[in-house]
């Protein structure tokens, strides 16, 4: 009777084990930007006016196999969100950061950029 109480608290270990591996997040920092754009604009810079602090995100999601959203996210879009929250065509001092989160049967993953809207002239 002792072995296969053994056995059933390995298989119970095993167990948790593998679930709780199948529970994890991972995120980081991309980098920090002095200026950072993702619109047209000519390069001589003759005034800067800066807006707000802004932030963007761009996430994908999934539950099971659906995709919810974007199958990819996207650094651009969390940019062009940012920026178009202040009408502005640049960021100054900005960050981007990465977060992913999976779950056995949910899964989400996200770029935010964040930074002080710019409008560049």
């Amino acid at each position: 009777m002792k072995p296969s109480r053994k056995l059933n608290a390995v298989i119970r270990l095993l167990a948790t084990a593998i679930i709780l591996t199948n529970l994890v997040g991972c995120g980081g920092r991309l980098g920090d930007f002095t200026m950072l754009s993702s619109k047209q604009f000519n390069v001589p810079v003759n005034s800067m006016q800066k807006g707000a602090r802004v932030t963007g995100e761009d996430c994908a999601n999934r539950i099971l196999f659906f995709r919810f959203g974007h199958v990819r996210p996207d650094v651009k879009t969390a940019v062009d969100q940012a920026i178009e929250k202040e009408s502005a065509n640049a960021l100054v001092d900005a960050v981007v950061e990465w977060s992913e989160i999976e779950l056995v049967l949910f899964y989400n993953s996200c770029f935010t950029v964040t930074g002080t809207a710019a409008k560049i002239q």
